[in-house]
C-alpha cells in the first residue's frame, strides 16, 4: 500500500480507531524486537504498553499518532480529560511512541524531551541549520532506540 492509500485510510478513521492502529504498529514493531509487551486492561490507563527490556525494568509508553507537516512530524504531548483539562504524562509514562502513517515509522521520544502539550521532530534540516534545541527524527528513530536499550543491556551484564 502506497503512503497516500495509508493517509487516506487514515482520515477517514476516527480518533479511537487512529489511536487502535498506532497501537498495533507500536506492538508490533516492539515484539519483532523480541520486547514482551502488556497492555493494561480497559480504557482509562494513562498508558498504553507497557515493555520489559532486556535487564527486566519496565518501560511505560504512551503511543501518540503523529503526521507530518512541512518537515516536521508533529504530535499531541498530552491528553485532554474532559473535565480536568490538558494534562501532561510528566512522571505517568517514560516514553511516546510516535506512529507516522505517511512514513510507515515510530518514533521514541523520552517524555522528558518533549514540551508539554504538542511535541515535533524534524525531518529535515532547519534552513538556518540551527542544532540547538532542535530534535531531529533521525535521532528518535525506533530503531535508534531499540539499539540503544540493546547496547545498554550488554553493558549491564
Amino acid at each position: 500500500m502506497c503512503s497516500s492509500d495509508r493517509l487516506v485510510m487514515m482520515a477517514a478513521m476516527s480518533t479511537i480507531a487512529r489511536g487502535n492502529a498506532a497501537e498495533a504498529a507500536v506492538l508490533y514493531r516492539l515484539s519483532l524486537a523480541g520486547l514482551p509487551t502488556f497492555v493494561p486492561f480497559g480504557d482509562g490507563s494513562a498508558i498504553d504498553v507497557v515493555a520489559l527490556l532486556p535487564d527486566d525494568s519496565m518501560l511505560r509508553v504512551q503511543v501518540k499518532s503523529g503526521w507530518v507537516r512541512n518537515g516536521v512530524v508533529l504530535f499531541n504531548s498530552h491528553s485532554t480529560d474532559h473535565g480536568s483539562g490538558e494534562r501532561d504524562y510528566v512522571g505517568v509514562a517514560d516514553v511516546f511512541a510516535v506512529f507516522v502513517p505517511a512514513l510507515d515509522q515510530v518514533f521514541v521520544v523520552p517524555v522528558e524531551d518533549c514540551p508539554k502539550t504538542k511535541g515535533w521532530l524534524r525531518l529535515e534540516p532547519t534552513r538556518n541549520n540551527q542544532r540547538l534545541r532542535i530534535r531531529m527524527a533521525e535521532d528518535y528513530t525506533f530503531e535508534r532506540w531499540l539499539e540503544s536499550v540493546m547496547q545498554a543491556s550488554s553493558l549491564a551484564a
